[in-house]
């Protein structure tokens, strides 16, 4: 709680005041000030009245050789400068600079890419510490591989601050920063987390196809980027196979997935290497978890665009099952609904779903989503495009038809029993 942290926060705060010189104390206490800070309003403006920002500041000039400390203290500076108009940002950004020419003598050489975009006119302060902060911090992950603190913190870093400042070299190297820490610690669930959330964030940021999956007019950087997208396919599909009794890991897999599978030939690769069936698996394991099933059933739906004759019967059927579960059980869940109809309406371009789907009462299902969600656009639009697929089998447009023609009997008798009411009226 709150008095908690508080006073957590002047304990963090002494302990730096009285040990000024131990570096391993000051790197673990910016650690605890970064974790206090990131999420916590009350606790950050205590600790700017504890002069946390100056006391930083002193270590990371105190111990300007130590490699690690700058990170934790940048990224504490980070939050607790933030939004602050009160504190000039400036100075944590002239820190940073410092510390890069210390750490980084070829700095101007090797970190030039990500320093190189046109600044604008109003270009903030906040926007230019984010920028060196995210240049520094992309540098530490690929110097420290090892440190589990290190990959954890960097990719929560990366993922705060490359929303506040992104450019496509920028979402690159973290895209790759990334894939390593997925390689490196594929096995620790917390840090496979924080990199998929990464990844995410990237792929949501910028157009998965034209940042890292498109054809470059440089031939080796096109080599780069498909082994990237290749790396990042085969390593998420572990992640689902290995972290199943994770659910948030679940959730960001398949949300990843699903923005890679918006290029064809990655749903080619994801259809060859049964990643339909890791779906569905987590769609079952996790039914009552909103966000697995809003992602797999977008990742489902983008998958199933193509190449649906390469899918077993048995994978299709369990498919079909698992998505009108979803859209049954999730009946509140708009995104669910949504993605789910898309899915619907993709798996009845194969032959077997669409006989599937007919028997299964899909049909009234649907019209039931297009009655509950009548002002929601995308729903209506996805809903309609599954019914006009379904119509395609007899059964399917029979469903449809006897609905139609019910409601058709039921409007003539209200509309009879009206007129004889009225007729009763007259006669009165």
């Amino acid at each position: 709680n709150n008095n908690n942290n508080l006073n957590s926060s002047s304990l963090v705060i002494k302990a730096m005041m009285l040990h000024r010189r131990d570096a391993e104390l000051q790197i673990e206490a910016c650690t605890v000030l970064w974790a206090l800070t990131c999420s916590n309003e009350i606790i950050r403006q205590e600790l700017i009245k504890l002069d946390a920002i100056n006391l930083i500041l002193q270590a990371t000039h105190e111990h300007a050789t130590d490699a690690f400390l700058p990170v934790t203290a940048w990224t504490s500076l980070w939050y607790l400068a933030k939004n602050f108009e009160e504190y000039d940002r400036e100075v944590i950004h002239n820190q940073i600079l410092e510390t890069i020419a210390i750490h980084a003598p070829n700095a101007s050489i090797e970190l030039q890419p990500y320093f190189a975009v046109d600044v604008e006119p109003n270009y903030s302060i906040e926007r230019h510490v984010a920028r060196s902060m995210i240049a520094v911090l992309l540098k530490c992950t690929r110097d420290f591989p090892s440190s589990s603190v290190m990959q954890f913190y960097g990719c929560w870093a990366l993922n705060d601050l490359i929303q506040v400042f992104h450019t496509n070299a920028f979402c690159c190297a973290a895209f790759e920063t990334a894939i390593n820490v997925l390689i490196t610690h594929q096995r620790n669930s917390d840090i496979v987390l924080q990199a998929l959330i990464l990844l995410n964030t990237i792929l949501n940021l910028i157009d998965p196809i034209s940042i890292l999956l498109n054809d470059n007019e440089n031939n080796n950087n096109n080599n780069n980027n498909n082994n990237n997208n290749n790396r990042a396919i085969n390593l998420i599909i572990n992640v689902l196979k290995n972290h199943s009794d994770n659910a948030r890991v679940q959730s960001y897999a398949c949300s990843a997935l699903a923005a890679l599978a918006v290029k064809d030939t990655n749903r080619l690769i994801l259809v060859k290497n049964g990643v339909v069936s890791l779906l569905a698996k987590a769609m079952e394991t996790y039914s009552n978890d909103v966000t697995v099933q809003q992602n797999a059933c977008r990742a489902l739906s983008n998958i199933l665009l193509t190449h649906l004759t390469l899918f077993t019967v048995d994978s299709l059927q369990s498919t079909v099952e698992l998505v009108l579960r979803a859209l049954r059980t999730h009946s509140n869940h708009a995104e669910v609904q949504l993605q789910a109809c898309r899915a619907v309406s993709n798996l009845a371009f194969d032959p077997i779903c669409l006989e599937n789907l007919a028997q299964l009462q899909t049909v009234e299902l649907l019209l039931e989503v297009i009655s509950n969600y009548s002002l929601n656009v995308n729903i209506q639009t996805e809903a309609f495009a599954a019914l006009a697929n379904l119509s395609v089998h007899p059964f399917g447009r029979k469903s449809l038809h006897n609905i139609i023609y019910k409601d058709k009997e039921i409007e003539i008798e209200i509309e009879n029993e009206n007129e004889n009411e009225n007729n009763n009226n007259n006669n009165n």
